[in-house]
């Protein structure tokens, strides 16, 4: 919970640092003008406050309030922390939101590492032949821990098994 309230101060500051810089001469400007217009210009800085706040913050709150729910009605919840497929051998950054929604939600973070790249290749229509080895890693307890700290201890277990699994079954040539 702490990250987010840092994370998000961190981008409402931001916000009003870019609003000030842009708003504050026009504001200057606008106080010759008749009280309509210059009603117009505060609220065009408003507006513009709305929107930050809503393209910066906005994603996440989201996942996090809408996650609560259905993990609340028992429903499984799935995150891809990666966003999207990384090609094999290469590590990805690993997005917060999952971590973010279990340390709010109160419950465990569950990894898994496959090796499906190997045979079905990122931007690729190609599918290869081959048998797709999945590992499901112990739970990570998410009460009284960071969501980075989760973040973190989710990606160290799963690229220290991707490893395992290409020292197993290396990826072939013909794998893009």
């Amino acid at each position: 919970m702490s990250f987010t309230v840092w994370f998000r101060s961190s981008l409402f500051f931001g916000g009003m640092v870019v609003s000030i810089l842009v708003f504050w001469p026009i504001s200057m400007v606008a106080w010759v003008l008749p009280i309509v217009q210059r009603m117009r210009v505060i609220g065009a800085w408003a507006w513009f406050i709305n929107r930050w706040l809503g393209a910066t913050c906005g994603p996440v709150y989201q996942l996090c309030e809408q996650g609560k729910v259905k993990l609340a009605e028992g429903r499984w919840v799935v995150i891809f922390p990666e966003g999207t497929r990384i090609p094999p051998g290469q590590q990805g950054r690993y997005f917060p939101g999952g971590a973010m929604l279990a340390v709010r939600a109160g419950v465990p973070v569950i990894p898994v590492a496959h090796n499906a790249g190997q045979y079905w290749g990122r931007r690729s229509f190609l599918k290869y032949p081959g048998t797709i080895t999945v590992r499901v890693g112990p739970a990570i307890d998410t009460r009284n821990v960071k969501a980075r700290e989760v973040n973190k201890a989710a990606a160290v277990w799963i690229e220290d098994t991707m490893q395992e699994l290409y020292r197993n079954n290396p990826p072939s040539p013909t794998t893009p």
